[in-house]
């Protein structure tokens, strides 16, 4: 259900009634055409008439009403909250101030809103304030006529509200306070108080003597609730919640009618179709795997866009995992997917979420890779496709997790390369591990000065966003207030919340620039626990994996990277390299005959070091062809070359190069690292 805040616009009638209007949640709703919305808001104890208002400018009490001590109708001190006169109260020698208004009807509900104000402490009479904590004012109530009063709230000296005067004599204020410049009360009327005869005091028990103590009240409304609301809409319709659907962008006035059919309040609330077109994705949210140990992980579908879509969510699990259960159940399951039919999404629409359990294979090692592939169809005419499809590597961990930060993509290696026009998706998993329910949630997001803040977009929650506000330019709060998790131990699932959201690159990253997240979790009142740190590096290509065989033909033998190899076949060295893009380089050897270690020293082509830094030396043919050519093949160097040879590398920067050493009777092609 959706609901949309009217701000209204307060119309005077007769006798000064007036009613403030129905608070919606926004006054905007964005949706596809055709989808119904409900326009929806709590009008209980919104809609007040003002009973009487008094604000003392005519110098003297309004009828009805009587006041006890000194009482002064101007400013004697400062100007009014409206710069008019005030009643300002003062002591009578033992007596106890108080102005007490006339007979109300809050049968129904109702408030009183008042300007109040206590002189500050050591000043000169009569604006001399109170300080003792029992020298405060008390808002009271009477429903006898005035014979036995009943405290509402009561002021302390110290700037501060109590259920009722602690009639204690101990120092509350020492000088200005929150109290001692003008300020605007509201006070709804309490339970007890609601009768159809009920008189309000404002009354000072205690004070220290005619000089002293005094303080002011201004412009009282008192307010009572209205009875029999009437709405109407600009469509007709005549109920609160209203339930409205249109193909075109429309506007729906309403207005706000009391039980006389005076007219109370007026505003407009839009309905705006969106046509830009559909735009689904998926996300994968997961608590750590574990060797041997079963994961709930969470598939999270949408359409952040229109019209209606209806198709299918396929997951397909790697080789480690084991499909145990879901909610709901898989509608098809293949040899190698599962397969979820979905419905009715759209824009704003609830999302299509999926809870799956797995198992982690038991013969895994921590580090083994665990891969999950999540896609959502129907993409025919998908505006965007980068989100129809995530291809997750994970890890497998010692154990499980409680607050995780995961970034999509991982990338290569270590340090996470990506390229630099990547979009980046952070996803924050959350569980409320403590032994109480978590009320309300807070996620605190620092930006890397490498990404775009404005561009960030929150595309999947777990439980209704509150709020996002952003402390600085880098710094945003994403806040579920109301999240109510149980405890781990209570709901396992339910005891899990999650966010996701997209954020671009800064535009002309070069290679080599990083950006890391972690993320800030913060439940109710307790210290805030750090997730893990991600890490994102731009790279240009240049750090690709060693994935190709390499194919030589020799005569007799060939030293490989250190290895002296003297007979055919296919061969392996697992090349490791700082950044962690470890892989395994794959040879295949064909030579003419096996001969012994001194003809093949004498016949194969040596080149070292490897990994080389500013130069590598070449030993073997007496007349050759050197060339160095990039990871993608570009031709860097190329020169002629004697039985030993150095060849200077100063100017290349680290990475992988290809080696070709031609000849007449052979090529000799290797692998060469330079590591600066």
């Amino acid at each position: 259900m959706i609901n949309y805040l009217t701000t209204c616009l307060l119309l005077f009638v007769a006798h000064f009634s007036f009613s403030q209007c129905v608070d919606f949640d926004d006054d905007t709703y964005e949706t596809c055409a055709g989808v119904p919305v409900t326009y929806n808001g709590d009008p209980s104890s919104l809609f007040f008439n003002i009973q009487e208002s008094v604000d003392f400018n005519s110098g003297t009490l309004p009828t009805g009403w009587f006041v006890n001590g000194g009482a002064t109708f101007t400013q004697p001190c400062g100007s009014g909250s409206d710069n008019t006169p005030y009643y300002w109260a003062s002591t009578a020698g033992s007596g106890s101030p108080y102005i007490n208004s006339n007979v109300y009807d809050f049968s129904s509900g109702g408030q009183v809103v008042f300007d109040m104000v206590y002189a500050v402490q050591g000043g000169a009479s009569p604006c001399e304030g109170p300080d003792l904590s029992n020298e405060g004012v008390s808002l009271m109530y009477s429903i006898d006529n005035g014979q036995n009063w009943n405290e509402i709230v009561y002021y302390s000296p110290g700037g501060f509200e109590l259920p009722s005067n602690p009639q204690t004599t101990g120092s509350a204020a020492t000088g200005p306070t929150a109290y001692t410049t003008w300020s605007t009360f509201t006070v709804a009327i309490p339970q007890a108080a609601q009768t159809p005869n009920t008189m309000l005091r404002w009354e000072q028990l205690n004070s220290s003597g005619v000089c002293c103590d005094n303080w002011g009240v201004d412009n009282i409304h008192v307010e009572t609730a209205v009875n029999g609301v009437n709405y109407v809409w600009s469509n007709g319709t005549t109920t609160l919640p209203m339930t409205v659907s249109s193909n075109v962008d429309t506007s729906y006035v309403l207005s706000v009618f009391d039980g006389n059919m005076s007219l109370m309040c007026t505003d407009t609330v839009f309905l705006n179709i969106d046509n830009s077109g559909f735009d689904n994705g998926v996300q994968v949210i997961t608590d750590n795997f574990v060797s041997g140990q079963s994961t709930n992980l969470i598939i999270d579908a949408y359409n952040d866009g229109c019209p209606v879509q209806n198709g299918e969510v396929v997951v397909k699990l790697g080789s480690l995992l084991t499909y145990n259960s879901s909610t709901p159940p898989a509608d098809i399951i293949t040899t190698d997917s599962l397969i979820f039919n979905y419905s009715n999404l759209y824009k704003n629409s609830p999302h299509h979420v999926i809870e799956m359990n797995v198992s982690t294979d038991a013969a895994a090692n921590i580090g083994d890779t665990v891969l999950l592939d999540a896609l959502i169809y129907n993409t025919s005419g998908d505006i965007n496709l980068v989100n129809n499809e995530k291809n997750y590597v994970f890890t497998v961990s010692s154990g499980p997790g409680s607050d995780i930060k995961r970034v999509y993509p991982k990338g290569d290696c270590d340090i996470g390369y990506v390229e630099n026009d990547e979009l980046i998706t952070y996803t924050i998993r959350f569980q409320n591990d403590e032994s109480g329910t978590v009320v309300d949630a807070r996620i605190r997001e620092s930006i890397d000065t490498n990404l775009d803040p404005a561009s960030l977009k929150v595309v999947a929650t777990s439980h209704e966003l509150s709020s996002i506000d952003w402390i600085n330019s880098t710094l945003v709060d994403f806040t579920f207030d109301s999240i109510m998790l149980p405890t781990q131990s209570q709901n396992e699932l339910e005891s899990v919340g999650y966010i996701v959201f997209e954020i671009d690159q800064q535009t002309g990253l070069s290679h080599g620039a990083s950006f890391t997240n972690q993320a800030e979790v913060a439940f109710d009142a307790m210290s805030p626990q750090l997730t893990n740190e991600v890490v994102n590096t731009i790279t240009d290509g240049s750090h690709a994996p060693i994935g190709d065989t390499l194919e030589v033909s020799a005569p007799s033998a060939y030293n490989w990277n250190g290895q002296l190899l003297t007979s055919s076949g296919v061969y392996t060295q697992l090349i490791s390299l700082p950044d962690g893009c470890d892989s395994t380089a794959i040879l295949s050897l064909t030579l003419d005959s096996d001969v012994g270690l001194d003809e093949v020293e004498s016949s194969s082509v040596q080149i070292f070091p490897n990994p080389a830094n500013n130069q590598v030396t070449v030993i073997g043919k007496e007349a050759a062809t050197f060339r160095l050519l990039s990871a993608s093949g570009q031709l860097i160097l190329e020169q002629k070359i004697q039985a030993k040879h150095i060849i200077p590398l100063g100017g290349l920067s680290s990475g992988v190069y290809y080696v070709e050493v031609i000849s007449s009777d052979e090529t000799v092609r290797n692998k060469l690292i330079i590591e600066k």
